[in-house]
């Protein structure tokens, strides 16, 4: 998720529940690859118990 995303999102207007979701890799090695995997679930507004989810690796 990016900054521009979030605007995007935003933009689309309120009433969106969503729940963000950070989870850490570390590595070893301090000089190998660490990620941070990011995800937003973002809940039916029609209460039906369903979401969508967005997820990014950085």
């Amino acid at each position: 998720m990016t900054s521009r995303n979030w605007e995007r999102l935003r933009a689309a207007g309120p009433g969106e529940r969503s729940l963000v979701i950070h989870a850490w890799t570390l590595a070893d090695g301090w000089d190998d690859p660490h990620f941070l995997d990011i995800a937003v679930a973002r809940v039916d507004g029609a209460g039906a118990g369903r979401c969508r989810v967005t997820a990014r690796r950085g």
